[in-house]
């Protein structure tokens, strides 16, 4: 009889565990998320192109800081995600209405149209908007990264208060001393 080899056991994502529990906060990206779920409506019914970049500037910054101060563990890899989910939302919303999105953005409209490719204008659309995804979630990544480091270093730079049994300054140092 041939040898047969133990059962083998299927290996554990180790990206998602460090061995305290799941290491990614999808509660949290989700959540801010819908950020990108309001830019998607608003980019294809309210927003004008001129305005949109204010709008993504405010909320990349805004989650930034809250990936900063909920997810210090992994604060790239959140943001990179982040950015992926809200590029999901946006293609999708743009893709849904379509003809009402190309409507509102004529130069967008104008590009597509004119790139005389053999990609059709949606498959296009859904490439560069994977694209942009990922690009926006490395920027948002590189932000909460920075943002958790500054975050890290600003209680180091803060004074330590006294206790009550520990003189205050100098002035405390002369009245002990008199």
């Amino acid at each position: 009889m041939a040898d047969t080899p133990a059962r083998v056991r299927p290996r554990r994502l180790e990206f998602l565990t460090d061995g305290r529990g799941p290491v990614m906060n999808w509660k949290l990206i989700f959540g801010l998320s819908l950020f990108g779920l309001a830019m998607a409506a608003g980019t294809v019914f309210a927003i004008s192109p001129r305005v949109e970049p204010f709008f993504w500037l405010v909320i990349f910054t805004v989650c930034a800081f809250v990936i900063a101060r909920q997810a210090a563990g992994r604060p790239f890899l959140h943001g990179l995600l982040l950015g992926i989910v809200n590029g999901v939302w946006v293609t999708g919303a743009h893709l849904l209405f379509f003809d009402r999105y190309l409507a509102g953005h004529r130069q967008e409209a104008g590009m597509m149209l004119s790139s005389r490719s053999a990609v059709p204008p949606k498959l296009l659309m859904a490439t560069v908007g994977a694209a942009v995804g990922v690009v926006s979630g490395v920027v948002i990544g590189v932000l909460a990264y920075a943002v958790s480091k500054l975050l890290k270093s600003a209680p180091a730079v803060r004074a330590r208060r006294p206790t009550r049994h520990e003189p205050r300054g100098p002035e405390s140092a002369d009245k002990n001393s008199a």
